[in-house]
């Protein structure tokens, strides 16, 4: 999907982006929303206080924004750039 972003052709891996990119963002959106939630829930039990939770969430809120904004998006390198970041930022989470 993110080479489908950045090569000029117009291959069927390109319009199947193109045609389901907003389904594809909200469905991210959705799951990082439900993932840092929960993350969100389970410190807040914890004992978290906001500003422990604006520590530790200050990159992640945010980026549920953005995930949001990018289902309007229609240019392609946007998108792409925005999935190789997300890509880097799961890696790093888990790294």
């Amino acid at each position: 999907m993110l080479m489908s972003a950045f090569r000029p052709l117009r291959t069927f891996a390109q319009r199947y982006f193109d045609e389901n990119r907003g389904y594809f963002l909200s469905l991210y959106g959705a799951y990082i929303t439900l993932w840092i939630g929960m993350w969100t829930i389970r410190d807040i039990a914890q004992g978290a206080t906001f500003i422990d939770l604006f520590r530790n969430y200050s990159f992640d809120y945010p980026w549920i924004m953005v995930c949001f904004t990018l289902v309007f998006v229609r240019a392609r390198w946007i998108s792409g750039i925005f999935l190789a970041i997300t890509l880097f930022w799961l890696l790093y989470g888990f790294g």
